[in-house]
């Protein structure tokens, strides 16, 4: 968990650190250079420590969830991710926001109210192809490429 600098939320919590999206443009990546959170960025690795973080915001906050992940990749198993909503709804004093770049699989869970689920646009295109589905609360462009 950490503290911070985004104007949006007040606290990061990243039940998993690595991703296999393989973006060329990615923050995670680049970050974990620097701090070397994980061996392998392509090889994701759960970090079973994040419900003792979790625990111990005791004021009602906004909490990024998986800024350095994609906790709705195919590469996760969805009993993981059912796991990981299951925990978040035990704290409905807090406001959770997911952000994937995989908004299908919102689709195959249940999220309670208290939990805001985002979609990732990088281009024109993915707007055009019907990636924007009915139950998203909010969109993250970044970066928009061509």
């Amino acid at each position: 968990m950490k503290k911070t600098k985004i104007e949006y939320a007040n606290y990061t919590i990243n039940p998993l650190i690595g991703c296999r999206h393989g973006c060329s443009y990615c923050y995670g990546r680049e970050m974990n250079k620097r701090f070397k959170w994980v061996k392998k960025w392509e090889e994701p690795v759960y970090q079973w420590n994040w419900i003792k973080k979790l625990k111990s915001i005791k004021n009602p906050s906004i909490i990024f969830m998986g800024s350095i992940t994609d906790l709705f990749g195919n590469w996760l198993h969805i009993t993981t991710i059912q796991n990981i909503i299951k925990e978040v709804s035990k704290y409905p004093q807090h406001k959770f926001l997911f952000l994937t770049k995989n908004p299908k699989r919102y689709e195959e869970l249940e999220f309670p109210k208290h939990c805001w689920k985002g979609v990732t646009i990088t281009s024109e295109n993915e707007i055009k192809t019907n990636r924007i589905l009915k139950n998203i609360d909010f969109i993250s462009y970044e970066p928009l490429l061509k």
